[in-house]
């Protein structure tokens, strides 16, 4: 069993599970290019799977998404898309952030796929964001990004 801090808290992982965050925000920094953005990052993971949502990457998906079982039969996944490069790379944090949102508004209904729904989600992923001072001074390109791809449901 190892201890790590986050905000404040300390938190007891297993070896396992710690190897295993560790793995993955290693995967996620380096096909996104964030290494200046490894503890945050690595941060965000602890959170997301302590919210009982995991995180992979995906090398054949050009966007991020999430999976949600709207029955709550299955684990919501989160799937990083990395097929298709992002103008800057932070953006990869803002799909983390934004699929985290998905799951913190709870499961949709059946298909949901409305805008309010993606809104929601930005207002959630923006809300995680300002829990780690490293991203504050990004936030107006989170609020850019946000528009853009609330444009793509229009």
């Amino acid at each position: 069993m190892s201890t790590i801090q986050v905000q404040g808290k300390f938190i007891i992982h297993t070896n396992r599970m710690t190897e295993k965050l560790e793995r993955l925000k290693r995967e996620i920094c380096r096909k996104g290019n964030l290494l200046q953005f490894e503890n945050t990052v690595g941060e965000i993971l602890v959170s997301i799977f302590e919210s009982d949502c995991s995180v992979s990457c995906c090398d054949t998906c050009e966007t991020s998404s999430i999976e949600q079982a709207t029955d709550g039969t299955l684990k919501t996944r989160i799937r990083i898309g990395f097929k298709r490069q992002k103008e800057k790379p932070i953006h990869y944090i803002w799909d983390i952030l934004h699929e985290f949102g998905h799951h913190l508004s709870g499961l949709p209904n059946g298909t949901e796929r409305s805008i309010k729904r993606e809104s929601e989600a930005w207002d959630l992923g923006l809300k995680q964001l300002r829990k780690y001072p490293e991203l504050f001074e990004y936030e107006d390109d989170y609020e850019k990004y946000r528009e853009i791809s609330l444009k793509t449901y229009e």
